[in-house]
């Protein structure tokens, strides 16, 4: 049976000063009328009833999330009593799933992303949960690159082992970090490197052996815990390392397929993505809210309730809030976490 884990817990730095902590990115409409989390759940809900998805996500926002996901009640929130990354919170939620169903398969979703071709999408997942349930691999999904980008990472694959239904699955190669505009470049003129979406399926049982293998110390915390208490999950937590399921399982594990993603994606990393998901106007700008612009080229202007005017700028992000007003350098838009940090 396919169960469905969306991963909630983050902060979503990058969009201060409209992300706060107890409204953080995922509670956001960023792409559209509902929040990024509503929008996951309903790109899965033709697959996944609701009752067979689970959230892990931090204490400041798990009531929250309830209230404002009226189809959830609180057997679908799984809290972490801290954020130590993705390897742990997936971690807990394969446990928890496999108490509830030994032959549980599950997709991990980031609760941030923009896919707005549903039906291709369900496609792949759906030739995704056939493969997880032979129990042999760990599945993930690559996205075709369309520009050199430096804010993903990305997949190297082998050779394409199969194409059903039209998708092409391959073998992984190897999971690459970041990588700086040339070495970006040189992967797109090469050809075999995809954009890593981190979207994950597998069955419960090959990952929790995947983690036993990989990371025994987090395993054997990991079955300790009996019943979620809070002491059990603070003392797996602090314990625990801080740690992607990139580095701790995927950049180790040799049983990987990817299938290709032919649809739209976007991470919705940073205020910069809104020129990717909006219309631009005449003179290149992306506007949300009420705006007037003269001589005002290029620029993200994200209005809140005031109207916001611009004279003579260009390049530039500019994001109201009723806590604070962002005006940044449209290219630096990755750094804005450097000004949460200032604030912490």
């Amino acid at each position: 049976m396919l169960y469905g884990v969306i991963l909630a817990g983050g902060f979503g730095d990058r969009f201060w000063p409209k992300s706060q902590p107890d409204t953080p990115k995922q509670l956001l409409s960023i792409t559209g009328k509902k929040t990024l989390l509503e929008e996951t759940l309903d790109r899965i809900a033709p697959l996944i009833p609701k009752e067979r998805i689970l959230i892990v996500t931090n204490k400041n926002i798990g009531d929250k999330i309830l209230s404002m996901v009226n189809i959830l009640n609180k057997d679908n929130i799984l809290v972490e009593p801290g954020r130590k990354n993705t390897a742990p919170a997936i971690a807990l939620a394969a446990l928890y799933l496999r108490k509830k169903d030994k032959d549980a398969s599950f997709v991990v979703l980031p609760a941030d992303h923009f896919i707005p071709d549903k039906e291709e999408f369900l496609k792949v997942l759906s030739l995704a949960y056939e493969l997880a349930q032979e129990k042999e691999n760990l599945i993930t999904f690559g996205i075709k690159p369309t520009r050199p980008e430096t804010g993903y990472g990305y997949i190297e694959t082998n050779q394409k082992v199969a194409t059903k239904d039209g998708i092409p699955v391959y073998e992984v190669r190897s999971f690459k970090e970041k990588p700086s505009l040339d070495t970006a470049r040189e992967f797109i003129a090469r050809g075999g490197y995809f954009w890593n979406s981190g979207i994950f399926i597998w069955h419960v049982q090959a990952i929790l052996d995947a983690f036993s293998k990989f990371m025994p110390q987090l395993y054997s915390g990991l079955m300790k815990i009996q019943d979620y208490q809070d002491a059990e999950l603070e003392e797996f937590y602090q314990k625990v390392e801080n740690i992607s399921i990139d580095f701790g399982v995927m950049e180790k594990a040799k049983n990987i397929l990817m299938l290709e993603g032919d649809f739209t994606w976007d991470d919705v990393g940073s205020w910069k993505a809104l020129e990717r998901i909006y219309p631009k106007d005449e003179n290149n700008n992306v506007v949300l809210g009420e705006h007037i612009g003269i001589d005002t080229q290029n620029c993200i202007v994200r209005g809140d309730k005031k109207l916001i005017a611009t004279l003579g700028i260009s390049d530039l992000i500019i994001v109201d809030s009723d806590e604070a007003i962002l005006i940044c350098a449209r290219e630096r838009a990755e750094e804005v976490k450097r000004i949460v940090e200032k604030l912490i």
